[in-house]
């Protein structure tokens, strides 16, 4: 039977805030198995021992591999190749995006994407910053609860002045909650060769900050936020490409939009809603339908941001019709294509 300390160990590792960095992973068990000071000593000895140890046995394994037998380069398929065009800019970008660009309907269940591991990783250091900033925007006001919560001293004794000695009926405050964030993904065919780094984004936004709401769209809107609840991003995708019909399909913003705000958006859309629309703009809905939801989308929230992977390129300019009606209700229009531009995305909030 697994000890106390190896339960809360396992139970602390869960949480992905562990993996943000050695050090971090390394506390997170001082934390719990180390009683003392000569714990702390021989736990740090031994902590670094292992993973140097681990490191050798890695490395000579990979070496006794490459000389018996070389690893066979294994063939990618072409979005895979895109990615990697896309990344390094060695091919037509414009020529790629209007290549993708449809209106046709495509099946979900066909879509296969790769995730790596580094990448993830990477992408979730970048979010748990972003996360802590937007957490960071506390409120120091109180509202009253019925719930057991930190008790209200001066409204208690009011109640209970004239009553007894005793205070009786006891009354409970607790600070106002935190920011909501909303996210609104692109899905369709011209986004695709995004689609595998937008992922782990809602993965890691959903994981490191729960009080998030995400929803994909290309043709038609879906609720995802369910899906991205699994303990890994495999098994979140498979979950999302099995409710998502019309992944990599056409574009309909507007009515997606529009959608969005009869279903969710009396709940959803606050004055502490802060929304990311991710998207790039292309449409082939109407586009009085879009400039009608985003002004909607943009009184009843906080503020909205639109991420735009297009504009990586410096010659970038919002022609497209769909972007141009978005334009006038977008407090913030940001690049939104690797990790280096999610860090820009820090600075902006």
């Amino acid at each position: 039977m697994a000890t106390i300390e190896e339960r809360d160990s396992l139970l602390a590792l869960s949480k992905h805030q562990a993996f943000t960095s050695p050090q971090q992973f390394k506390i997170c068990l001082q934390t719990i198995f180390c009683k003392s000071q000569k714990d702390l000593i021989r736990f740090s000895a031994h902590f670094d021992y292992y993973w140097k140890e681990l490191s050798k046995a890695v490395n000579y394994k990979v070496k006794d591999d490459l000389e018996q037998k070389p690893a066979p380069k294994k063939k990618q398929g072409p979005r895979i190749a895109q990615l990697k065009n896309w990344l390094y800019r060695t091919e037509d970008t414009q020529t790629i995006e209007t290549a993708l660009y449809s209106n046709e309907y495509s099946n979900s269940s066909t879509v296969k994407m790769n995730t790596d591991e580094q990448e993830l990783q990477a992408i979730f250091d970048v979010v748990y910053k972003i996360v802590k900033r937007i957490a960071t925007r506390r409120t120091r006001r109180y509202v009253q609860t019925h719930k057991r919560s930190k008790i209200d001293l001066r409204k208690s004794i009011r109640k209970n002045i004239f009553s007894s000695d005793e205070l009786l009926n006891l009354s409970y405050r607790t600070k106002k909650k935190n920011l909501k964030v909303l996210i609104l993904c692109d899905v369709s065919r011209s986004m695709e060769m995004y689609s595998r780094f937008f992922i782990q984004f809602m993965f890691a936004f959903k994981t490191l900050m729960q009080n998030s709401e995400i929803f994909v769209f290309g043709t038609k809107l879906h609720h995802i936020t369910s899906e991205l609840e699994h303990d890994n991003i495999d098994q979140s995708l498979h979950a999302i490409f099995q409710k998502v019909d019309d992944w990599s399909g056409g574009t309909r913003i507007g009515e997606s939009l529009e959608s969005f705000i009869e279903d969710y958006g009396q709940k959803l859309l606050t004055q502490k809603t802060v929304c990311f629309i991710l998207s790039d703009g292309w449409d082939t809905g109407e586009a009085d339908v879009i400039e009608r939801s985003m002004d909607h989308i943009h009184k009843k929230s906080m503020k909205v941001i639109w991420l735009n992977p297009l504009m990586k390129d410096q010659d970038w300019k919002p022609e497209v019709i769909g972007m141009k009606k978005a334009m006038p209700y977008v407090d913030l229009l940001l690049p939104f294509h690797n990790i280096e531009s999610m860090k820009s995305l820090i600075n902006a909030l």
